[in-house]
């Protein structure tokens, strides 16, 4: 495999990794004693972080049929959506290496609509156990409008269809 570095400014790690991925997106997936801090700013500054490495990446495979892209934790939310409206024939998984939080408690998060559509870009959404599992797709039936398939552990959304599984 290919590897590249993405630099990011001292205000993208800050706003990106430092607030909105740990201050925000960690306490409320580990549900920490410590309250989740949602900055507006920061919230700009990760959207703005996802496009970047999605940029990046799509560069990279732009001569390549069909790519595998595989995308890890709550760092990148956003580019798996970002990715399939760019390239519908890549398959995209995201693995998500924290616990999934309960849909209340999911609630809080003002940006957790884009988030969760962001996620259901992937083809594959992975979790470490079944019950985090659960609760995403819990999750995604009292937020967005979306099909949920119990039997298969599926999501239909925007005629997409994103498979959820634990990956122990």
């Amino acid at each position: 495999y290919t590897l590249k570095r993405v630099w990011l400014t001292d205000e993208e790690v800050h706003g990106h990794y430092v607030s909105v991925s740990n201050e925000a997106l960690f306490p409320l997936c580990v549900m920490t004693h410590t309250r989740p801090v949602f900055r507006p700013e920061d919230w700009e500054t990760y959207k703005r972080v996802n496009v970047k490495f999605a940029t990046k990446l799509l560069a990279e495979i732009q001569q390549v049929e069909r790519p595998v892209v595989l995308i890890q934790d709550l760092h990148f939310a956003l580019v798996p959506r970002i990715i399939k409206r760019s390239r519908p024939d890549a398959q995209v998984a995201l693995f998500w290496h924290h616990p999934w939080p309960t849909a209340e408690q999911f609630s809080i998060c003002p940006w957790r609509k884009e988030i969760l559509d962001g996620m259901l870009g992937a083809d594959v959404i992975g979790f470490h156990i079944q019950q985090h599992c659960n609760l995403f797709l819990e999750t995604i039936g009292k937020e967005l409008e979306a099909r949920i398939d119990l039997e298969h552990f599926a999501i239909v959304s925007g005629g997409h269809t994103s498979l959820v599984r634990s990956f122990p």
